[in-house]
C-alpha cells in the first residue's frame, strides 16, 4: 500500500481540543487486503484509525482518526511541536509510513470566581483571597500570586482534571498614604 494525502483538521491545536487526521491510500490489491492504520503520536501513545473506504480501481482508500490533546507537553511552554507517524499495513505484510507535525498550544487558565473573606480590612488586618479557575491543560502546574501597591503574596493551589481553586492570605500592615481614614487597595 501507498499513503497519499494526509490532512489535519488543525495545524495548531489548543490544549483541550481534538485533532482529526484524515488521509488516503492506494494498494494494487484494490481492497482485497485488510488494512490497519496506526498513528504513533510521538508521546508514547498510539491510536488505530478507522478505514472509511477500501481502495478500488480508480478510487483511493481513506482513513480517519481523532485525538483529544488534553495538554501541551512538556508543560510550562507556550507551544510545542509534535511529530507523529502514520503507519499503514496490509495483511500481506506490506507497510508504508508518513510523518506529520502539529503544533500544540498552551491555553491560559481562566479565573471563574474571586472573593475576599473580608473586603474591609483595618490597618494591620488580614484576609484571604479565594478563587476558582479552569484550565484545559489537565497536566499543567499552577502558581497564583496577588500583588498590590505595597506588597504581594503567593498561596496554595489545588488543581485536578481541568478545574482548580486557590487561597492567598493577605496582610495589610499600613494604610498608605498615612494620615487618612482609609485607602482603597486594588489586588
Amino acid at each position: 500500500p501507498t499513503i497519499g494525502d494526509v490532512h489535519l483538521s488543525l495545524a495548531e491545536v489548543p490544549e483541550g481540543q481534538t485533532l482529526v487526521v484524515t488521509g488516503s491510500f492506494t494498494d494494487p490489491a484494490q481492497g482485497r487486503d485488510t488494512y490497519i492504520v496506526e498513528i504513533v503520536w510521538g508521546d508514547g501513545t498510539t491510536s488505530l484509525s478507522t478505514v472509511t473506504q477500501l481502495p478500488q480501481a480508480g478510487v483511493p482508500g481513506s482513513f480517519r482518526v481523532s485525538r483529544l490533546f488534553d495538554d501541551d507537553n512538556p508543560t510550562g511552554t507556550p507551544r510545542d511541536e509534535r511529530n507523529f507517524r502514520i503507519v499503514l499495513r496490509d495483511d500481506d505484510r506490506g507497510q508504508r509510513q508518513s510523518s506529520k507535525t502539529v503544533t500544540l498550544i498552551n491555553r491560559r487558565p481562566e479565573i471563574t470566581s474571586l472573593t475576599l473573606d473580608d473586603p474591609t480590612i483595618d490597618e494591620g488586618g488580614r484576609t484571604v483571597l479565594r478563587g476558582q479557575f479552569t484550565d484545559p491543560g489537565i497536566h499543567d502546574s499552577h502558581t497564583v500570586r496577588a500583588t498590590w501597591s505595597s506588597g504581594s503574596a503567593t498561596g496554595s493551589v489545588s488543581f485536578s482534571v481541568g478545574s482548580g481553586s486557590f487561597e492567598i492570605p493577605i496582610a495589610l500592615d499600613d494604610d498608605d498614604p498615612t494620615d487618612t481614614d482609609g485607602d482603597d487597595v486594588v489586588i
